[in-house]
């Protein structure tokens, strides 16, 4: 599901569950990259935060999730996941 890289990514909600859903991807060429999945069997919300406005990306379909300011919210169906790309927004 991850691209090929030297980065490893983190987990960020370890504590509401042993099976990871938010993973920290890094940052590279100032484009912060997150996953998002859901393992479970019904949908599942994420909120990932943001410093400041950000544009957003799909990785692997390059689909527009718009511009968010201070938060990124998605709910996602059973087994599906989303590798999102955020780019800051100069103001």
């Amino acid at each position: 599901m991850f691209p090929v890289g030297e980065r490893v990514g983190t987990p960020k909600d370890l504590w509401n569950s042993y099976i990871p859903g938010t993973i920290e991807c890094g940052t590279a060429d100032g484009v912060r990259r997150v996953a998002l999945i859901n393992w479970s069997e019904r949908p599942r919300s994420f909120c990932v935060g943001l410093a400041g406005a950000c544009s957003a990306v799909e990785h692997f379909t390059e689909e527009d999730l718009g511009i968010h300011s201070g938060e990124y919210r998605v709910t996602l169906n059973p087994h599906c996941s989303q590798l999102v790309c955020f780019k800051p927004i100069s103001e």
